[in-house]
């Protein structure tokens, strides 16, 4: 998304880009990153609030993705990540996406920027000591990274209701099931999402999870996965 008149919204740190591909590449997983280099991304007019209930990501898609046309052949191909400024207080989070109105593939995702701009800086003592980092460019690099690694995540099949650590606000650290999750190296776990670029593999003992052993790569090109 274009940034805001009064300068609000930011763009994907380039090291974020680099934290992303190394962590897919020790699994041997090819990440590719087309952030309009490859011609497949396209900037978005700035909105000071994208609506999650009113159809806007689905129409952001349709036209910034498919270029309005319900066969293009980017569907199925490429997983697709709009960078907003805000969208209904969440930092991202992953959603359906349709070419016949119909079939849903939840193959998107959308990140906000204004959360994950002030992340780094809401607890500086704390943020520290997680990413073992004085830099704010690095920290704030990290951030976005496990944002959409995250979101990545949810695309490639990995879920709450398969996997109880995953997206639990309970396992944040002092909250009351912190302890218990927190063998969960992930940064499906909330109490990594920004601190850990990596999925784990389930070594870590009791209530872990090997999300590597378990990622589905064509998860995203299944139509409606709920049913």
């Amino acid at each position: 998304m274009e940034i805001g008149p009064n300068g609000e919204g930011a763009f994907i740190p380039a090291a974020s880009k680099d934290l992303l591909t190394d962590a897919y590449d020790k699994h041997n997983v090819v990440y590719h990153f087309d952030d309009g280099c490859l011609g497949g991304g396209q900037i978005i007019p700035f909105n000071e609030n994208v609506s999650r209930n009113a159809g806007d990501l689905q129409d952001i898609y349709f036209k910034y993705f498919l270029n309005n046309d319900s066969s293009y052949w980017r569907r199925g191909v490429f997983h697709y990540a709009i960078v907003d400024y805000y969208c209904h207080e969440y930092a991202g989070f992953v959603f359906g996406t349709t070419d016949d109105g119909e079939n849903y593939s939840l193959d998107s995702f959308q990140i906000s920027t204004k959360y994950l701009e002030a992340f780094p800086f809401r607890n500086p003592i704390y943020n520290i000591l997680r990413c073992r980092c004085f830099n704010k460019e690095v920290r704030r690099a990290i951030t976005y990274a496990g944002a959409i690694m995250h979101e990545t995540g949810h695309t490639l099949g990995i879920f709450g209701w398969d996997v109880p650590g995953c997206d639990n606000r309970d396992s944040i650290f002092s909250n009351k099931d912190w302890l218990k999750w927190r063998s969960y190296k992930s940064v499906m776990n909330y109490n990594y999402v920004y601190f850990l670029i990596d999925y784990s593999d389930g070594s870590h003992g009791k209530n872990d999870y090997d999300d590597w052993g378990n990622i589905d790569l064509t998860f995203f090109q299944t139509e409606n996965p709920w049913h």
